[in-house]
């Protein structure tokens, strides 16, 4: 069975947010540097990377003076994409690598992770089970709907035992599992220090090298970038962004977790650590707010409904208010109070989550902007 422990090496072993600023280009030397730490992991191909990186001309006149952009991670190609696929390059790899069938991992009944791991099984002809925070639901809809038309297998673990049991529960069905003839590999998500969470995060210091390319050619760089995260994502790319010696601020909004700065920088630590790099990170290091996650958890706020339909609205850009309708939200607001100085470049990573437009909770909350006087009656007879 691989459990959590996998991730192993191969081959070797509140007030204004300050504007830094941005170097004219990254030394080649720090670039050769991370893709070199890099090389030695397996890893599949899953998303058509790069992925777009757009202006947002209109979305930006919206908000404030401020010019900016989008790294549109919701087009990775899976299922709706997400900053998932990318976790799933390198764990699915990991995977195959040690010759495994089927993988079991862990997460909200409603969130993303489900619906990205089944799909990147699929592609890869692995079997999906998941152990899913909540109870099992009548009807189907949103996020759900989808890990179930992807065939994916759950079980449903009750909200206070959750964190306490996953681990014991993940282990006896991999035990069902294997009895039956099946190779496990295990993506423990839940616990933030298994090896899982830190080979994941190489994704995103992949997608840092990624985004630097794009920098250059475009001549364009941020003073800042915000994203929805409060784990993974950002590790990934706090490691990424200090190998390549980035001057922008990354400032990651959390949509579930409180005070989650400790969390990531131990996960970033980790991830370095991992690509035998020399760089450890402290709680001071990372800038995380929690200050738009609402009342809570999976539940949109009035905040990220506005920031979804402002950008629906200005540029045909698709979020979601449970995720990144969060981060669009701590955009706005940072841009409209000053604690993004006017005239700043600011980057939106969008990390997906699409589909929760489609759960009905989050349906009844958009507004219906049509009565029944919208209805055009026809007076010919043969209509």
């Amino acid at each position: 069975m691989a459990h959590a422990g996998a991730g192993s090496r191969h081959g070797r072993a509140g007030g204004c947010l300050a504007v830094t600023e941005s170097p004219a280009s990254l030394s080649d030397p720090a670039i050769s540097k991370l893709r070199q730490a890099l090389e030695p992991f397996p890893r599949v191909s899953l998303a058509p990377l790069p992925t777009p990186l757009d202006p947002l001309p209109r979305l930006a006149e919206a908000i404030g003076d401020v010019e900016l952009y989008v790294k549109r991670d919701d087009l990775t190609g899976l299922a709706f994409g997400g900053n998932k696929v990318r976790y799933m390059e390198f764990l699915l790899a990991e995977a195959a690598q040690r010759g495994a069938t089927t993988v079991i991992s862990g997460s909200n009944a409603h969130a993303n992770l489900p619906r990205l791991v089944a799909s990147a099984c699929a592609r890869l002809g692995f079997t999906c089970h998941m152990l899913l925070r909540g109870t099992a639901p009548s009807t189907l809809d949103g996020n759900l709907l989808i890990y179930a038309l992807l065939g994916g297998r759950a079980r449903f673990v009750a909200d206070d035992a959750y964190h306490r049991d996953f681990a014991r529960l993940a282990s006896e069905w991999a035990a069902e599992l294997e009895a039956a003839g099946e190779r496990v590999f295990i993506y423990d998500d839940v616990e933030s220090t298994s090896n899982t969470v830190s080979l994941a995060a190489l994704g995103y210091v992949s997608a840092a090298l990624e985004l630097e390319e794009q920098l250059e050619t475009r001549g364009w760089r941020p003073d800042f970038i915000y994203l929805c995260s409060s784990m993974t994502t950002q590790a990934g790319l706090a490691v990424g962004s200090r190998a390549l010696g980035s001057a922008h601020q990354l400032v990651g909004v959390s949509a579930r977790d409180r005070n989650a700065a400790s969390t990531i920088a131990g996960i970033a630590t980790r991830a370095a650590g991992l690509l035998e790099l020399d760089l450890r990170f402290d709680t001071a290091d990372i800038t995380n707010v929690d200050d738009y996650i609402g009342g809570l958890y999976g539940k949109p706020t009035s905040e990220s409904m506005q920031a979804t339909l402002l950008a629906a609205h200005t540029e045909g850009l698709l979020i979601d208010p449970i995720y990144t309708g969060k981060a669009m939200a701590a955009v706005v607001d940072h841009v409209r109070t000053g604690r993004i100085p006017a005239g700043s470049r600011v980057l939106f990573w969008h990390t997906g989550g699409t589909p929760a437009l489609f759960d009905h909770a989050i349906a009844e909350s958009i507004p219906n902007p049509w009565g029944a006087d919208a209805n055009v009656e026809s007076n010919d007879p043969e209509v």
